[in-house]
């Protein structure tokens, strides 16, 4: 029998080239995996997050653009896109003008802190006009050397119903007291 080497001799040079190939195969395969995975993830996360009703914000302090999800959008009577997504939009027309500068005060406080969470009620204006009262959870991240944080990511769950029962509670109180 005939060796193969003998019939067909693999240069040096072709042995490398099947190896740079065959290693670009597997890091493709690879990209391709983790791709599938992040997009699975990302999946599940969007329909966790409209399952909940709760609107998902991202603020970037440095050039004041804000993101907000569809679901924050749609809370407050809007369809996506319909807005600018920058921090004027929320406090000039998102934010109730009067509970802005609590809103304010509140960013600032966890801006300062250590730990640097965000954890308050205040009132939105819907599209139409109506108040939407909100229960906000966000932290700042992404400090750079210096401690200081470049974003504020947080959500934003409708508690409208919650505080309409408690005001009926408490006016239900006022009368039984009466």
């Amino acid at each position: 029998l005939v060796s193969l080497n003998r019939l067909h001799p693999l240069q040096e040079s072709n042995l490398e080239e099947a190896h740079i190939i065959g290693d670009a195969m597997a890091r493709a395969i690879t990209r391709q995996r983790l791709h599938k995975q992040l997009t699975l993830r990302d999946e599940r996360y969007a329909y966790a997050l409209e399952a909940s009703r709760d609107g998902l914000w991202d603020w970037n302090l440095d050039t004041q653009e804000l993101h907000f999800s569809k679901s924050y959008m749609r809370m407050l009577g809007y369809e996506p896109g319909e807005l600018p997504h920058d921090f004027d939009t929320f406090s000039n027309i998102l934010v109730y003008p009067d509970d802005a500068a609590f809103v304010f005060n509140v960013s600032n406080e966890a801006y300062k802190s250590r730990d640097g969470v965000i954890s308050c009620e205040f009132r939105m204006q819907h599209k139409s006009g109506k108040i939407v009262w909100i229960y906000s959870r966000a932290k700042f991240v992404d400090h750079d050397e210096d401690g200081l944080p470049h974003r504020c990511v947080g959500t934003n769950a409708d508690i409208t119903r919650f505080k309409d029962t408690q005001s009926e509670l408490r006016q239900a109180k006022v009368e039984a007291i009466a």
